[in-house]
């Protein structure tokens, strides 16, 4: 290494010292000597938008220069008007389905059919709503993402639906950290689901209380995993900027509260499963349902 600034020292986790050899960290932002512009990477804690630009001069390769831009604080907002998005577009969905629901009360009422409106009326109060997965979980943050999910799954043809086991008392005490996890999971799901053979196509969440901690456990319905590494920074079949950091970024999150993200084994007729721990994101309350369960 010929050349390296204090800012970018500081992004990097490995200590550099100009004209040493290239650290590990470093040759891995170089392994590729194609141009990069506004590559995303997870170097540490930080989320740092890489650029890679080849110096050439009279047809003489004179080496690399590698420009590191500090895109943390920008994914942190990110997470959080993913949050914020997700309970919109929950409400979105539900507005719209009462304002369907009340056109269909209203025909019926308008033709005279009482006796079918009470019927669908008691319909209504008997059943959840089909904005949600069937099951509510009670926390208003998941419901929130689990109704917008559920959304974007059906629109690219994707059953979501919440598993039997699920149990989850309590209420979230870190809904950033959560959403960041279940949302990478889920969204990698339906893309998965989306995309693969079998038919009807699906995806499946369930959530475990074990005291204070959360389990996740995201299946679908897709042909598996082909990376030999899914959780590797920027590790992706899609050629698209950006891709690959949703897994990096669950696993990164997941592990700052000390827990972890990994591959669950496949049953027949699942595609991948992926397991999240979260230690310590519940609320009290979680705890002491825990302890009456006992």
């Amino acid at each position: 290494m010929s050349v390296c600034t204090e800012q970018a020292a500081r992004l990097l986790t490995q200590p550099v010292t100009p004209g040493a050899p290239a650290t590990e960290e470093v040759l891995g932002l170089l392994e590729d000597r194609t141009p990069l512009t506004s590559g995303l990477r997870l170097l540490g804690e930080r989320v740092v938008a890489v650029t890679r630009r080849p110096v050439r001069r009279n047809g003489q390769d004179l080496g690399i220069v590698l420009t590191l831009r500090d895109h943390t604080n920008l994914d942190d907002m990110a997470r959080e008007l993913e949050s914020t998005r997700a309970l919109t577009d929950a409400l979105r969905a539900q507005a719209h389905e009462h304002t369907n629901r009340l056109h269909a009360l209203s025909g019926l009422l308008h033709l005279g059919h009482t006796g079918r409106a009470q019927a669908y009326l008691r319909e209504l109060t008997a059943t959840t709503s089909v904005s949600a997965p069937p099951g509510r979980i009670g926390d208003p943050y998941l419901d929130g993402l689990l109704a917008a999910k559920t959304a974007v799954a059906s629109e690219a043809g994707v059953t979501l639906r919440l598993g039997e086991d699920t149990w989850m008392p309590g209420r979230l005490t870190r809904p950033l950290d959560v959403f960041t996890v279940l949302g990478n999971l889920v969204d990698n799901a339906i893309r998965a689901a989306a995309s693969g053979e079998h038919r009807p196509a699906w995806v499946e969440v369930s959530l475990l209380a074990e005291e204070r901690d959360l389990h996740v456990y995201v299946v679908d319905s897709g042909d598996g995993v082909a990376l030999a590494d899914p959780f590797v920074p920027g590790a992706s079949t899609k050629e698209e900027a950006g891709r690959g950091l949703g897994l990096a970024l669950a696993r990164r999150t997941a592990r700052n509260h000390g827990g972890d993200v990994r591959m669950g084994p496949v049953a027949p007729g699942q595609g991948a499963v992926f397991v999240a721990a979260l230690p310590g994101v519940l609320s009290p309350a979680a705890a002491l349902a825990w302890e009456g369960a006992e």
